[in-house]
Formats: structure tokens, sequence, C-alpha cells
């Protein structure tokens, strides 16, 4: 990089940056503000109050995270303060060489009004008011995560993988047995699923995650709850750094049995961090994440995992966590969006 940006870099406000516990996107954000920062960019990070922002100058609009807001009934409507937010960067655009947003796709038509170039990572997948968003505003560079979710939308779209600090995530070769699920607890990404793939393998399993909406806190009372006897189903609930690492390091394999698309599935790179093997239904991103009879393996339906856990969990855990730093790290990941930066501020 041969020149010195400034650079705001624009964060949900569901949660602080980093999160305390689940947060993919945020996560990624924080990655990218240490990783702008240390080569030697100006960075200002637009997220929570209660965001930690290493090296960065945050601006916020609410104290915590609107999900703590919420829960304390200070806030009804998310889209009242990420709206503030976008337009707080858009305000202060003129101090910046670039806006690096992760917001949702319905902020792009305010982003759209900064006075320097504004590019927007879709952390989503995109559906029918998406494509309208993108053709409409096309001055703003839109990056995709991944090949697949790329090609549905007009215009050009640039790829950008996520990725991790994989010093955080040590590599675990003894194994307890049991097989794993981390994730939300709703029904798009299925640990229900998950468990019946465990039963059917004879295995143990071990969920980890939250129910965030209404919808979810149905499923997992009607689906999850009546199953967990603590035996050959745990629930440990929301977890940190630390006990997810050992949750995925501890595990024979993932299940990652997903029957909505999502945009990218960063807890699949997490388990291949750990050498632990990815067993997972094949939608959106789950093909160009997974290396079949390398990392994991992935089938059209949750019916045919089982028949694939044994051979997953026989793959060497070493080359996995290999191949995940091969193609899953934070710095390359920084360094791809630097080159987009450089490119639409010289």
């Amino acid at each position: 990089m041969s020149q010195r940006l400034r650079i705001a870099l624009v964060a949900p406000v569901w949660l602080p940056v980093p999160p305390r516990t689940y947060g993919g996107t945020e996560t990624i954000v924080a990655l990218l503000a240490q990783h702008y920062t240390d080569a030697g960019h100006d960075v200002a990070l637009f997220a929570s109050g209660d965001s930690v922002a290493t090296g960065a100058t945050l601006r916020s609009v609410t104290a915590r995270g609107l999900i703590d807001h919420m829960a304390a009934r200070e806030a009804e409507n998310y889209e009242h303060y990420v709206g503030a937010l976008a337009a707080d960067a858009v305000a202060r655009s003129g101090d910046f060489d670039v806006i690096h947003s992760h917001l949702g796709m319905a902020q792009v038509p305010t982003l759209s009004l900064a006075s320097c170039p504004v590019v927007h990572t879709m952390h989503t997948p995109c559906d029918v008011d998406d494509h309208w968003i993108a053709s409409r505003y096309p001055r703003v560079t839109l990056v995709a995560l991944t090949c697949a979710q790329a090609v549905s939308l007009p215009g050009s779209v640039r790829v950008v993988s996520s990725g991790l600090d994989l010093d955080r995530y040590p590599l675990t070769t003894a194994t307890k047995g049991h097989l794993a699920f981390l994730g939300r607890m709703g029904p798009g990404k299925n640990p229900g699923g998950a468990i019946d793939v465990a039963a059917a393998c004879g295995r143990d399993i071990v969920l980890a995650g939250a129910a965030q909406n209404r919808d979810e806190q149905q499923y997992f009372r009607a689906r999850i709850e009546p199953r967990i006897d603590g035996e050959r189903v745990r629930y440990i609930g929301s977890v940190d750094h630390r006990a997810k690492v050992r949750l995925l390091g501890d595990a024979a394999a993932m299940l990652f049995p997903i029957v909505a698309d999502e945009a990218f599935g960063l807890v699949m790179v997490e388990a291949m961090a750990c050498g632990t093997p990815v067993v997972a239904c094949r939608r959106a991103s789950v093909a160009e994440v997974v290396d079949p009879g390398i990392t994991g393996f992935y089938a059209d339906d949750v019916d045919a995992l089982p028949a694939l856990v044994d051979d997953a969990i026989a793959l060497d855990r070493t080359e996995i966590r290999r191949r995940a730093e091969t193609r899953f790290s934070h710095a390359a990941m920084g360094d791809s969006y630097l080159t987009i930066f450089e490119e639409l501020t010289s």
C-alpha cells in the first residue's frame, strides 16, 4: 500500500465490536480495524458505544449494542439507530478517503450520498430488494463473501472471503469423540437436524448458541429443548471465545446442516482452524468453503449427512488446519480490501 488512508469502518449496532459471544460480522469488523491500523492507516470505527476500538477512533450513536438496549426496553426498532449511524458516517465523509460499510443493504442509499468512495460488504443472502438497491446505486462498490452470492447481483461485484486470526484457534488433534453444533438456535441453522444426524450416527452432540428472536425462541422450546438430556444431547448456551475454541477443538466433527441460505458461514472456518472437519448441507457458500475429502464433506440434504460423519472424522486434522491457514487468514482478507481501497482512491 503506497498511501496512508483515512478509513471509516461502519459496523452494525446489534452487538459491540468485537462481540462478547456470537457475532460473525462484528468479529470480521474487529479484525479489519486491527489490520488497517497495523498497516498504518487512520481508522474511525462507527459502532456501538461498548465497542473496543483498538488503534481506531470510536464513534457511536448508542451507548451499548441494540440487543442490550432492547432487553432493557430502551429501544424497540433497530433501523432508527443503524440509520443514524450511517447518516453520521456520511456527514463526516469529507474527513475520510473511503467508507467501508458492513451494514444491511437498506443503508446503501444513505451511504451513496458520501463525498468519498464507499465499499459495502454484504453479510447476508441477497433478495429481490437487494437486487433493486444494487442496480439503483452503482456508485457504491459492493463486495460479496462468495461467488455464489456475487453471481446473483447485477453489475460488477468484488468477492473477498471472510478470514480469521487463526492464532486464536489452536489446533487440537486429540478429541473427545462427540459432535458439535455452533450457531443460532433457529430453523434456518437447523440445530434440530444436527441432533437427528448425531442420533443416526450413535454419537453424542454438544450444541452452543442462542435463540435471538421470538420465532427462534419458539423453535427452540418446541424442537430442541425437549431433546436435551444432558448426556447424548447437551446444550451449553452462548459461549465466549475460549469456550467456543474448546467446544470445536474437542469435537470429532462439526455439523452444519443449514436449510436456509446465508452469505458465508464463518463457523465452518472456525472449526477448520481447530482442525475439526465439517459435515454440512450444500447450501449457498458451503461448496466454496468446504474442500471435500480434505476439510470435510457436504451433501444435498440432511438425511445424507450421517453417512459422511465417520469419513469426515478420519480426515487429517493437521491438514484441515493447514488448509484453513492457506485460504482464510484475516491478513489476506484485509489486504484484499486495501487493494480495493487503493484502486478507488488513486
